[in-house]
């Protein structure tokens, strides 16, 4: 193959990544606490240029229970369930510009795996939903679903808190050098609008601001710093958003919450990858503490995703 031909090859190629579609997955109740997701999702679908799917999910009814208690069959309940679900977010849907050609599915099951399944099934690129609950109660009987869709599904995840109103102009990025944490930083940055800023952050012990020259913390801070800014440059090139970096050294769920609150329309940016037992028990689950203590969107980028462009 000659090298014209090798370029246009090439060239074709990355126009088809950037024709394919940017599918939102929008899971929602038809509740107030979800509200902020789908007007964000409703922005995002218009900046991204992007299809949406909408899914609500009902419970079953507990079809174990005697038939002599039922006025009607379990299924009957279930049906009449899904129906009254989608009213619910279809009137939901009314209060959103850009919501009208957007299609409601409701399904019957439990609402992280069927919002995780629903989003392999769909192809989606991204799914959109409240953060809903914070409490010890919550967490105990499994309704903080946000937190449980983070974790079980390949796709990435903006969970919104239901005071948020946007807009949407700057991201906050956790970077510990994992590709998940640059996947996530990057996805971040498509989905600022064209004036929007986006900053890397990288918090290490090790990383103290004032180092004695030459000292092994001294190298560190140099190689992270020198690290951070090859990635900001790359995702600048693909993006063409702006993009900042930091070294911090407090810890890293502090460090990214705290800077998400003071940028207005700010947005946190977590890479998620599985580590082992020992970390688990002791740091506990970032992508899980930022989620349930943030007073911006969180995006959770798993390692398995592809946010190519």
């Amino acid at each position: 193959m000659s090298s014209s031909t090798a370029s246009s090859a090439t060239t074709a190629v990355r126009g088809l990544r950037k024709a394919a579609p940017f599918n939102i997955l929008v899971a929602t109740a038809g509740d107030e606490e979800s509200s902020a997701a789908v007007r964000l999702a409703a922005l995002l679908a218009r900046r991204m240029g992007g299809a949406v799917e909408v899914l609500t999910v009902v419970t079953p009814f507990p079809h174990a229970l005697p038939t002599g208690l039922m006025t009607a069959t379990a299924g009957e309940v279930d049906v009449e369930g899904r129906k009254a679900a989608i009213e619910r977010v279809r009137e939901q849907l009314k209060g959103v510009r850009g919501t009208g050609g957007w299609r409601v599915h409701a399904a019957i099951g439990w609402p992280v795996d069927s919002i995780a399944a629903a989003g392999r099934r769909w192809d989606a690129s991204l799914i959109v939903m409240g953060i809903g609950e914070h409490s010890i109660l919550a967490r105990l009987v499994g309704s903080e679903t946000a937190v449980g869709v983070a974790k079980r599904t390949s796709t990435p995840v903006l969970a919104v808190p239901p005071d948020f109103t946007g807009p949407l102009a700057s991201a906050f990025a956790a970077i510990d050098f994992s590709d998940s944490s640059i996947a996530a930083a990057r996805l971040a940055a498509r989905l600022m609008p064209s004036n929007g800023s986006v900053t890397l952050i990288h918090t290490s012990i090790f990383a103290k601001p004032a180092a004695e020259a030459g000292s092994i913390v001294d190298l560190y801070s140099t190689g992270a710093r020198d690290r951070l800014a090859t990635i900001a440059n790359d995702i600048t090139r693909a993006t063409h958003r702006r993009v900042a970096t930091l070294i911090a050294d407090a810890p890293v769920a502090d460090a990214i919450t705290s800077a998400g609150e003071r940028g207005r329309g700010g947005l946190i940016a977590l890479g998620s990858h599985e580590r082992d037992l020992a970390d688990r028990l002791l740091l506990g689950s970032v992508r899980a503490r930022v989620i349930r203590h943030a007073k911006c969107p969180v995006l959770v980028v798993p390692q398995t995703s592809d946010t190519s462009e």
